[in-house]
């Protein structure tokens, strides 16, 4: 999933601004890539909830000034 998330954010399959984590999901659910441990394919919003934590904990929201200023 990291490689999927990596390739996405370099602009392999397209502006990542354009191509959302749900899509990629979907993506990778149609195809089979992802087993569970009992050797299940996960579905497309088990491989979406694991992106999106992955996303947020390698590739951190930048936050500007004003965000931190308002907390």
């Amino acid at each position: 999933m990291r490689l999927l998330l990596k390739l996405r954010e370099e602009g392999c399959f397209g502006n990542k601004n354009e191509v959302s984590i749900k899509a990629l999901a979907e993506w990778a659910a149609k195809g089979k890539f992802f087993l569970s441990a009992q050797d299940n394919h996960l579905v497309s919003k088990t491989i979406e909830e694991e992106m999106g934590e992955i996303l947020r904990s390698e590739f951190p929201r930048k936050i500007n000034k004003r965000e931190k200023t308002s907390r």
